[in-house]
């Protein structure tokens, strides 16, 4: 049972970690590490900038015995922050699994919320939340949902999986004025997963 219940686990967060991602961080004298929980990250780090989360479901199927089969589930709840620590230093994604730091990940120059850029800074497919704020400023309008999705994954001959991710979608619409059209992008568990261009903006009060 211990055995499978460590297997289960590691298919859970196997979508969540690239190799190398995994080191600690230095928030002033203070250290992060892989096993934190959010409270300590909160702690000496401060408030995220930006937080997505989803629900991460792993079904195995394991044949044992005479051909029987049994199915075995487990959940993870699967929380990234994005730290913002000013234009000097690099923004910091932490990723918790279960309450407590999975992995962490460099992301771009850090920024100041008062200085914020326009349209003809790019954002691309990947980009965090607080990227696209970076580069487009606060969004006109937000929305959300939440989506399930199922992938399949064939361990071995004897063993297969499925799972079931529920999925946090994100849509911000940006008003560059009448001179310009409107964008739309969306975010797929704090991704950029489309950009789409929409009708001209519009003066607001208008």
């Amino acid at each position: 049972m211990r055995r499978w219940l460590a297997l289960a686990l590691l298919l859970a967060a196997a979508p969540l970690v690239a190799p190398g991602d995994a080191h600690a961080l230095r928030c002033g004298t203070d250290l992060i590490d892989v096993g934190d929980t959010r409270a300590e990250v909160r702690a000496k780090c401060g408030e995220p900038l930006d937080v997505a989360r989803r629900v991460v479901t792993q079904t195995i199927r394991q044949r044992v015995a005479a051909g029987a089969a049994v199915m075995r589930t487990v959940s993870t709840v699967v929380e990234t922050w994005t730290m913002n620590f000013g234009p000097q230093k690099l923004m910091q994604e932490i990723t918790f699994a279960n309450g407590q730091v999975q992995h962490i990940r460099t992301l771009d120059r850090g920024f100041r919320e008062d200085r914020l850029g326009g349209l003809d800074r790019p954002v691309r497919l990947g980009d965090t939340p607080s990227q696209v704020r970076s580069a487009w400023g606060a969004p006109a309008d937000t929305s959300r949902r939440v989506e399930d999705r199922t992938v399949a994954q064939r361990l071995d001959d004897l063993t297969a999986a499925a799972t079931t991710v529920s999925v946090e979608v994100e849509v911000w619409i940006f008003n560059f004025g009448p001179r310009r059209f409107m964008r739309q992008v969306t975010f797929v568990d704090g991704r950029v997963e489309s950009v789409e261009t929409l009708s001209r903006g519009f003066v607001d009060g208008d």
